[in-house]
């Protein structure tokens, strides 16, 4: 089944380094991100799979908005990644 989310991130602030158990597609609202693979503006449509590791960091300016879904759940380590996956659970 799939998980869908929004998010809202401020200026400059970076996501947790993460990596997939399965595909996620996001889809930029408002705003932009960057992140290993390039710099992602409104109306931008990314997908990632299992093979994906990234940490997305928001706009400096702007910051950004997201909407995303998830086949599979988070790989991410240490405490904040435990934190990210109970709460997206």
């Amino acid at each position: 089944h799939l998980k869908t989310f929004a998010i809202k991130v401020g200026p400059g602030a970076a996501m947790l380094d993460h990596g997939h158990e399965g595909d996620e597609w996001t889809l930029v609202v408002e705003g932009a991100y960057h992140d290993e693979r390039g710099r992602f503006e409104a109306g931008s449509f990314i997908e990632e799979d299992e093979t994906s590791h990234h940490r997305p960091v928001a706009d400096a300016e702007v910051g950004c908005v997201c909407l995303f879904a998830m086949a599979g759940d988070l790989t991410a380590s240490g405490l904040s990644g435990a934190v990210a996956r109970w709460m997206l659970r």
